[in-house]
């Protein structure tokens, strides 16, 4: 079994054709900040939502992660990014 943390995809970031949501908790201990932006700059037309959470937004923070999904669908449904 190998680790996923040597595999890096950044150069193929750009591949990514489909809208996409970055969320980043900010007391996430294993990726940080910079790892949320480069996904961010390497994906065209994402967006990036910042939480009070750690790794797992889905369990800390569900409402709030709720609201930023909704908030994305609905721009891409409406039009506005």
């Amino acid at each position: 079994m190998c680790s996923l943390r040597r595999l890096d995809l950044t150069a193929r970031l750009s591949e990514i054709r489909c809208p996409t949501l970055v969320v980043h908790g900010d007391r996430d201990p294993a990726r940080t900040w910079q790892h949320a932006m480069a996904l961010d700059e390497g994906i065209t037309g994402a967006r990036l939502a910042r939480l009070d959470a750690g790794h797992t937004p889905m369990l800390e923070c569900p409402g709030r992660l709720s609201q930023a999904l909704g908030d994305f669908l609905t721009s891409r449904n409406t039009g506005r990014h």
